[in-house]
């Protein structure tokens, strides 16, 4: 949309029920690890990287052993 931004911060909003589950995943994932969420989907809304892409670049991630990676659509 022609808009520039320097500011790259996170906002993501749980509900108090989101929260309790995502402290019960992180209690069995090794605490040494980065989360990464991907997400293929923009709704359209935005340029967009192809399926096979976001799985080349998932298994990348996951090669590094340094990494949980959380698909979050399908």
């Amino acid at each position: 949309i022609g808009v520039m931004s320097w500011n790259y911060r996170t906002e993501i909003f749980l509900s108090a029920e989101e929260k309790l589950r995502a402290a019960e995943i992180r209690k069995r994932m090794d605490e040494k690890k980065k989360i990464i969420g991907v997400h293929f989907g923009s709704g359209n809304s935005c340029p967009n990287l192809k399926a096979g892409e976001y799985l080349r670049l998932i298994r990348l991630l996951q090669s590094e052993k340094k990494y949980e990676i959380f698909v979050t659509d399908v």
